[in-house]
This record gives C-alpha cells, structure tokens and sequence, in this order.
C-alpha cells in the first residue's frame, strides 16, 4: 500500500510573498499617482496660458486704433541777434520752443526719431534733430531748440531781395516749420510705431529797426498746423 506523501505549504514563504506583493502594489500605485499629478499641473498650466494669451488678445483688439496722436505747438521762436540776409543766403541763430502733449488717457508715448526744418518760402534755413525721449500718458512737456543757419545754406537772389525788402517796410517775415516724427504707443503687452509729419504755416516773426535787434514770433495763436501719417 502506497503511502500518501501530505506536504504542507511554508508559513514562512507565504509570509514573504504577501509582504512582497504589497511592497508592489504600494509601489505601482505611488508612482500612477505621481504621473497622474504631474499630468494634472501640465493641463492647468497649459490651460492658464491660453486663457492669458485669449485676454491679452482681446485688450490689444480693444485698444487697437484707439491711440491719438501727439499734439505739438510752437510756443516761441527768436533770433537773439537777428538776421543777416546776404547775397546768397539768410544768417541766424535760432530758438524754437515747442510744447508737446500725450492726450491718452492709457497710453504712453515713446519719441524715436525728430527732425525739425525752418523754412522761408519753401527754403531751407536751418535744420536740427530733437534726441529720443518718453511721455507718460496725459503729460506735457516743453522741447527747447537751438540751431544756426548753416553757412552753406544758399538761396535764390531774388527771395533773398524780397525778404530784405519786406523786413525794412513791415519789419515782418514769414517762416515755415516742418517736424518729421516717429514715435511708439506703449502700454503693457503692446506697442505701435507710427510716423508723422507736421506743417506748421504762418510763422510770423517781428524784427527791429537794425537787422542784429533781437526778433521774435508774435501772434502765435495764428499759426496754421497740420499733420500727416506717413
């Protein structure tokens, strides 16, 4: 008679295979958490930035086309030692004053780039560049220009005769201004260049009974002033 041959099964092996099995399973499940967690934070990020870039998106739609532009005047213009008018050209040492104003109420303005040109019918006198500078939005400030007729400047004999003419009946001449201007709308998030060329007519200057008494603008309320986006 064969003998049946019961083996029963280690305590000890159980126990080990359980405490590995749960060692696992703990395992697996930290690290799903970990990847799940770190897939969450990427979504949310990704979420917060489309919402910034859809908001941003729609304040820069809003303000768009909104800007005004830079309002510019000419407040005083002098030659301390008068003008010399000779056979080829018109001598002087000029002074211009000229007040600008940022009317935006969101905006600030960035001047880039100024050129400023005096004229006598359609002449040349004298040129100058104004340096880069910025305004806060609703702000004002003076610019202060000083500039001498360059020698090399030549005029036509005859404007020469009929300004000397002119300035020894009325003791008036009348000058032209010309800024050429690029400047930059600034606001957080945005900005926008725009060029600008500004006429300013009817500068009427007095000048003394001697050509080297002092001369000046009068009636400056009278200047016509027009702009042009280039």
């Amino acid at each position: 008679m064969m003998k049946e041959n019961n083996t029963m099964p280690s305590n000890k092996n159980d126990s080990e295979n359980e405490s590995y099995t749960q060692k696992y399973k703990a395992l697996v499940d930290n690290t799903n958490d970990k990847s799940s967690s770190l897939r969450d934070y990427i979504m949310l990020v990704i979420i917060i930035l489309i919402i910034a870039m859809i908001a941003i998106g729609v304040i820069i739609w809003k303000m768009k086309g909104k800007e005004m532009k830079p309002i510019l005047k000419v407040v005083s213009l002098q030659l301390p030692t008068g003008l010399e008018v000779t056979n080829t050209t018109m001598l002087g040492n000029w002074l211009l004053n000229i007040s600008i104003t940022n009317p935006n109420e969101d905006y600030g303005i960035n001047f880039i780039d100024q050129k400023l040109v005096i004229s006598y019918e359609n002449n040349h006198l004298a040129k100058d560049v104004i340096g880069p500078f910025r305004m806060p939005k609703r702000n004002s400030t003076f610019v202060f220009v000083n500039v001498t007729t360059a020698p090399e400047t030549i005029l036509n004999k005859s404007i020469l005769e009929e300004a000397e003419a002119d300035r020894n009946s009325d003791r008036i001449l009348i000058f032209f201004v010309r800024i050429n201007m690029r400047y930059e709308y600034v606001y957080p998030g945005y900005s926008n260049q725009e060029k600008m060329r500004l006429y300013c007519y009817d500068l009427k200057v007095q000048f003394g009974n001697d050509p080297k008494d002092k001369a000046e603008l009068i009636e400056p309320e009278k200047i016509n002033y027009a702009g042009t986006v280039l």
